[in-house]
């Protein structure tokens, strides 16, 4: 699989792609609207179908190397990741996830993807996106890049404990470390690239090791100069990631640190049962990576 390492280059964001021992630097480019992420339920399965895609808006034959990946959740605790390969003549990818349906569940998808062109090989266009979708078992609210699709009943009442859910976990995480919250700022990932410092975050965010089980990872920061990554494993286990921004202003892991603590649960808490590659598939200009929970 490749490791995507963020620098700065003369001024430039720029992305090091290291595949099989070669390393290729390139100029990056943040480019909003490419990458989307969308979720709703599957009557026809029985799941919600969650997914993560890259539309590069250019023709196949011009796409050296294109890629979607999407990281999913369900009532905060961490699915499956799910990547498309990475070969080129493809103009979109869609990484998707299919997961068991439970009542009243807050299911998240955090998609990100790249593209390059073979007229400019030395160019990195990616973006980020996020939804969260809500299931009910007679009507539900679906969140697809933010914007709201109304049902027949209000569902915010999940969201919302979603979001205490995961106030309390950060506060228990960050006590267990001697730190106070308010001295810092949270970073959603649907505004990491905004500015070119945040941007760099993505590569630490998305490299941090998760299993099924595990809480979804929380940024902060503090003066856009300092700050951390913090996460509960499946087993109460806190883990923190300390950030620095280097004097070449690329966002670099100081170091890390882990204490047993309590175990936070959501109200409709649900184990992941596993999932199953299920395919890999090409339909004509898009490729398309697909997982299903057990």
């Amino acid at each position: 699989m490749k490791k995507i390492k963020l620098m700065l280059a003369s001024g430039v964001l720029a992305l090091s792609i290291f595949t099989m021992g070669i390393v290729v630097d390139a100029a990056s480019i943040r480019q909003q609207g490419i990458s989307s992420c969308g979720a709703s339920y599957n009557s026809s399965t029985g799941k919600v179908a969650m997914k993560s895609m890259l539309k590069s808006g250019k023709s196949a034959s011009n796409i050296k190397e294109i890629q979607a990946r999407g990281d999913y959740y369900r009532n905060g605790n961490y699915l499956d990741s799910v990547e498309t390969d990475t070969t080129g003549g493809y103009s979109s990818a869609t990484a998707s996830y299919s997961a068991n349906a439970y009542t009243g569940s807050v299911y998240e998808v955090e998609g990100s993807g790249y593209y390059i062109m073979s007229s400019l090989p030395n160019n990195i266009y990616y973006d980020f996106s996020s939804v969260s979708y809500v299931y009910n078992s007679k009507s539900s609210s679906n969140l697809v890049n933010k914007s709201i699709v109304s049902e027949s009943i209000d569902l915010s009442n999940s969201k919302n404990e979603l979001e205490m859910f995961y106030k309390n976990l950060d506060e228990h995480i960050a006590s267990t470390f001697d730190i106070a919250l308010n001295d810092y700022q949270k970073v959603n990932i649907s505004n990491l690239g905004k500015t070119e410092e945040n941007a760099k975050l993505v590569k630490t965010y998305l490299s941090i090791p998760k299993e099924s089980g595990d809480k979804k990872p929380s940024i902060y920061l503090k003066n856009d100069s300092e700050g951390f990554i913090i996460m509960q494993k499946a087993d109460g286990t806190n883990k923190i990631y300390y950030l620095e921004l280097s004097k070449s202003k690329d966002w670099v892991e100081k170091s890390d640190d882990s204490v047993k603590g309590k175990l936070v649960k959501f109200n409709n808490e649900e184990v992941s049962k596993g999932s199953t590659k299920v395919s890999k598939i090409n339909n004509g200009t898009e490729i398309v990576a697909e997982k299903s929970e057990q």
